[in-house]
């Protein structure tokens, strides 16, 4: 009874590819591109991880190859190309912004200035004197 009604079944068209679920060779190559000069920009190594992860997965690499060479799980590999995919080079950028300071901007200042006035002058073991007039 089962597999009469599979046999009669209708089952829908398959979806058409289209550019949006295949991106075209070329917007492979402008995004390897993008991402390329992006890792030569930056200074920081984990962004530089996150922008060749998703270079290489665009460059057809699989997914446990990266996993080896960068030594990344494979949950972040597809987090950062899904970041990459809907923010674009930015999504791809450190968020952290570090911690709120303690002080406020003029307490900074008066810190500065106190340790500018009572800071001990440098000494100069090699002449025994002070090294302002070393």
């Amino acid at each position: 009874m089962i597999n009469q009604h599979l046999q009669t079944a209708i089952l829908p068209p398959a979806p058409e590819l289209t550019a949006t679920v295949f991106p075209s060779e070329e917007a492979h190559s402008n995004a390897i591109a993008e991402l390329q000069e992006f890792i030569a920009l930056r200074p920081n190594a984990r962004e530089v991880r996150k922008a060749l992860a998703v270079k290489l997965v665009y460059q057809g690499y699989l997914y446990e190859e990266i996993q080896t060479i960068l030594d990344v799980s494979l949950g972040s590999i597809t987090g950062w190309k899904q970041a990459y995919e809907q923010y674009g080079i930015d999504g791809l950028r450190l968020n952290h912004k570090g911690k709120k300071s303690y002080l406020s901007s003029e307490q900074r200042e008066q810190v500065k200035l106190s340790i500018a006035v009572f800071s001990v002058p440098a000494f100069c073991f090699c002449c025994d004197i002070s090294v302002n007039s070393c």
